[in-house]
């Protein structure tokens, strides 16, 4: 173990020696270019221009590296997890990537000799020593956590700027689809993000990816979730990422003329079976739940886990689907590019 330990760590000192120098530059070597961003979390660092060997731990980075066939060679379990969880049609491709902890491992890293690692940027989360290992961006969400901000991040460092230009363009035709259905009163609905919990139940602000998507569709907000947390509307509410934790007694804050109801994603049947099961009971037992006015009138629905992690591009059409089912009695004439993710494909 010792002897393997002394391998990797002389890997991660040679590779390190080979692109250490062009980090403290302006200019990159041949096969390298300069990436600078106003979301970059760090210095500008020199990439490859065509990497083939990405670590990538990030959720929205690893679901655009899958639609654009670009090779994944580590991948946070979590974001396999719940990416396999939303759309099942990537699960076979993610089942043997090799899956990171939280934090992630070094020793992990330096063993599946990358060219390029990728990362969000979180509080709680430690990415010491990656940069020596291969060239790291880490992308600052920054409360810029929607799939625009984030998936036009990522098609930069990956020159791929193309296909971010395409799904944008799909993704806005179907909103103007949406807003057209809904009708020029759109604004005045009120629409509720609501996560029920028996220990941290929570509410998604207009901040969040889920508030984005809601917000260029062009419905209203409750008042509670109307603010932007970034400019301190709930300084003392633990918000986090768009996200602000209440209590029962303050469950009034998720009333609204339709509360979307929803949890986190998980490829595990059993908790699966669970959560269901728990979504399903608060629906229909639980006290001051039922006394909202969006419940007595029927217009609270539990939709997908995809709401929870809005954050990518097909989660945010998924989102999209549900706008259409829930809101309008229109049959949407663009196909959603969702729609082929969403069931596994049969074994052969």
């Amino acid at each position: 173990m010792k002897f393997r330990m002394s391998i990797l760590v002389a890997a991660v000192l040679l590779m390190s020696m080979q692109f250490a120098a062009a980090q403290d530059t302006t200019t990159c070597e041949e096969g390298f270019k300069l990436f600078d961003h106003e979301r970059l979390a760090s210095e500008p660092v020199c990439i490859p221009e065509n990497p083939q060997r990405i670590v990538s731990l990030d959720m929205p980075a690893t679901e655009f590296l899958l639609l654009n066939d670009i090779p994944i060679v580590g991948v946070f379990g979590y974001a396999a997890d719940e990416i396999s969880a939303v759309t099942p049609g990537f699960a076979d491709e993610l089942a043997d990537i090799p899956r990171f902890d939280w934090p992630p491992s070094l020793e992990l890293a330096t063993s599946l000799n990358p060219d390029l690692i990728v990362a969000f940027k979180d509080s709680s989360l430690f990415y010491s020593g990656m940069d020596q290992i291969a060239p790291l961006v880490v992308y600052d969400a920054a409360y810029a956590t929607d799939w625009k901000s984030s998936t036009s991040f990522w098609s930069e460092v990956f020159s791929k700027e193309d296909a971010y230009a395409d799904m944008l363009e799909i993704y806005d035709a179907r909103v103007a689809e949406l807003q057209t259905a809904l009708g020029e009163d759109r604004g005045e609905l009120k629409v509720s993000a609501f996560v029920p919990s028996p220990t941290y139940p929570m509410m998604w602000l207009v901040d969040s990816a889920q508030g984005v998507v809601l917000n260029d569709v062009g419905v209203g907000r409750p008042d509670s979730q109307a603010t932007n947390f970034a400019d301190g509307g709930y300084v003392e509410g633990g918000a986090d990422y768009g996200f602000v934790a209440i209590s029962e007694e303050t469950l009034n804050l998720v009333d609204g003329d339709v509360i979307f109801m929803f949890t986190y994603p998980s490829t595990d049947d059993a908790e699966n079976t669970e959560i269901n099961t728990y979504l399903k009971d608060y629906y229909e037992n639980d006290p001051v739940f039922n006394a909202l006015s969006g419940v007595k009138s029927g217009n609270a629905h539990i939709v997908g886990p995809h709401w929870f992690r809005a954050q990518t591009y097909l989660a945010a059409n998924l989102i999209l689907d549900d706008l259409f089912t829930y809101l309008t009695d229109a049959e949407p004439v663009i196909p959603s590019p969702a729609a082929e993710y969403v069931t596994a494909e049969p074994a052969s």
